[in-house]
């Protein structure tokens, strides 16, 4: 392990139910539970995930909203709306030329041309136009600290009516793949490393852009490699935890 780098991890609200029978696989570094979104006005977001309560997100330039998706819980993010950690480290979840294992799922509502890091570093301190996540959505992009996007994909659930998980994984043997709801099949399978780091350091802005129409109801950020059980287990989880509407569950 790289001893600089941390590498881990209207309608009544009803919050999810831990699916009977199962649990999540292995603990992720980072992890935002939408039980765990503030009622009313956002405070913070608690970090559930191995790296603790100093990874704890709160509000940054600005404050995004409460709101619901369905059943569920979801902060909403528009114009300059941004959370930050608590203790304003950055993450490097790819170190430059090598091939740093990270894996990122996002249970999200994206409305058609949307803008959201899922992941990022963008407009906060120190700043880097970085982030993983849907600029102009259909299109997702994975940009790094240099400003290069060499990893992008289309996903198909363009509308502003479709709960989705999201998921993106850059494994330690330089391979990528990008996953949408608990299809078996990746949007994008591609290798290689980049020449830049990538790095994490809340939600919000990606290359510059405003996060716009993007509704975030649970992130979990890993910090190592996934086998592939383990990876379609903890999508079949986040399915479960959100069978109520969209194409978390399909």
């Amino acid at each position: 392990m790289l001893p600089f780098m941390l590498r881990a991890a209207g309608a009544k609200y009803t919050p999810p139910s831990t699916p009977s029978g199962g649990s999540i696989p292995i603990v992720p570094a980072l992890w935002y539970k939408n039980s765990d979104i503030p009622a009313g006005g956002f405070g913070s977001w608690a970090n559930s995930g191995t790296l603790g309560t100093g990874y704890t997100m709160s509000p940054f330039s600005s404050t995004p909203s409460v709101g619901t998706v369905g059943p569920y819980k979801s902060v909403d993010f528009s114009s300059t709306n941004s959370l930050r950690f608590n203790n304003g480290v950055n993450i490097t979840l790819h170190q430059s030329s090598q091939a740093t294992p990270f894996c990122v799922f996002a249970v999200a509502r994206v409305n058609s041309g949307g803008y959201c890091g899922f992941v990022t570093a963008d407009q906060m301190s120190p700043s880097y136009p970085d982030g993983i996540g849907p600029q102009n959505h259909p299109t997702h992009y994975e940009w790094y600290d240099n400003d290069g996007g060499p990893f992008t994909a289309t996903f198909t659930s363009a509308t502003n009516s479709q709960l989705t998980q999201y998921i993106y994984y850059h494994q330690s043997d330089n391979s990528v793949q990008w996953y949408e709801s608990k299809t078996a099949s990746a949007t994008l399978s591609t290798t290689g490393s980049y020449g830049a780091n990538l790095s994490m350091q809340g939600i919000g802005w990606i290359s510059g852009y405003q996060p716009s129409g993007t509704s975030v109801c649970e992130l979990l950020v890993y910090t190592n490699n996934l086998t592939p059980s383990q990876m379609q287990s903890i999508r079949n989880y986040l399915g479960q935890q959100y069978p109520a509407t969209g194409r978390v569950n399909a």
